[in-house]
């Protein structure tokens, strides 16, 4: 949101048809954790846990943003980072932007 390049992964959801708009998961993960480097991995996960297939399976498209934070602003930097990424989906068709949901688990810094 501010102009910096930020990846992340998205899985789509396995009847995954072109032009129709799907309910989004976006699972939050913040500080130097690289989640599209998950791109690759069954469920974008490597435990059973988090195995987020589970949500694709049943409809759901699920996007895991990157997001970076600077020493002194990581909450507003995970915002940018989760708004950017899911105004992207949204933009191309995937996401429906009234069914957007945030899943996520700790958040362990020294900084907040």
């Amino acid at each position: 949101m501010d102009g910096e390049l930020v990846k992340g992964a998205l899985l789509l959801p396995s009847d995954y048809r072109e032009g129709r708009r799907y309910p989004l998961i976006v699972r939050v993960y913040g500080g130097e954790f690289l989640q599209s480097d998950k791109l690759n991995r069954f469920g974008l996960e490597q435990g059973a846990v988090n195995n987020l297939q589970l949500l694709s399976s049943r409809g759901y498209a699920v996007l895991l943003p990157d997001t970076p934070q600077k020493i002194g602003t990581p909450m507003s930097d995970l915002a940018k980072s989760v708004l950017a990424g899911v105004n992207k989906v949204v933009e191309m068709g995937i996401a429906d932007s009234n069914r957007v949901g945030l899943m996520g688990h700790s958040y362990d810094s020294e900084e907040s």
